[in-house]
């Protein structure tokens, strides 16, 4: 039976979620090694987690991606809309509970939104979102934390577990240096899960190329060595 997967596509740890130039669909990325140059996309930083969202570290960047069409959310409580993807940013305007914003683009957790005044950052877990919304938003919070992406060639949701293809590098590594990926990949993932609200925390599911399960992880029962 055929899957639809929803990708992110991962680059070092720089990450750029998957968007169509349509409606919002499934898609299928690989990761590519090399960094992307510059562009005129607005760069971000990755950031730890504080009660509105993460404040940022000043360590690697991350690419905003764009939604189209622009999806319409409402704020489940009252939320500020900041300057740049940040805890600590600006604070443009903050909003009360209900409001319906435009979702525009997705970076780190945090939803580029625009209203009828204004535009801005919001973070994720503010907003009302569908399920599809928030694995996107937890994804692109994941994604550059996983701190092994050189042996992921493509990080996607297929129904309720997030899958990961392997670089055929797996195959030679040890089974503590596999137990470790699996088990640091699982504990970003946790910490994605918990910030976006998906409960239970889904699992995941290590691949090969040919789409053979050699690890995975589980909520609760940690990483599990299958070949």
């Amino acid at each position: 039976m055929a899957r639809i997967f929803r990708s992110i596509r991962l680059v070092s740890v720089a990450v750029v979620l998957a968007a169509g130039c349509g409606p919002r669909s499934a898609s299928h990325v690989e990761i590519a090694p090399p960094p992307l140059p510059p562009s005129s996309q607005e760069q971000v930083q990755p950031e730890e987690a504080s009660a509105e969202g993460p404040a940022a570290s000043g360590a690697e960047s991350v690419r905003a991606a764009p939604l189209v069409p622009h999806a319409i959310r409402t704020l489940r409580t009252q939320g500020n809309v900041r300057q740049v993807p940040d805890a600590d940013a600006d604070v443009i305007a903050t909003l009360p509970a209900g409001t319906p914003v435009a979702l525009l683009a997705l970076s780190g957790g945090w939803y580029r939104v625009r209203t009828d005044s204004l535009g801005g950052w919001i973070w994720a877990a503010l907003l009302n979102l569908t399920d599809e919304d928030q694995w996107d938003a937890a994804m692109s919070f994941a994604a550059p934390r996983f701190v092994h992406t050189g042996l992921f060639r493509v990080v996607r949701r297929n129904g309720p577990a997030l899958e990961i293809v392997l670089d055929d590098a797996w195959a030679g590594m040890s089974e503590a240096e596999k137990q470790r990926t699996a088990l640091d990949t699982g504990t970003a993932w946790q910490r994605a899960a918990d910030q976006m609200g998906l409960d239970p925390r889904p699992p995941i599911r290590f691949l090969s190329a040919d789409d053979v399960e050699m690890a995975r992880w589980d909520d609760g029962q940690g990483a599990h060595l299958l070949r």
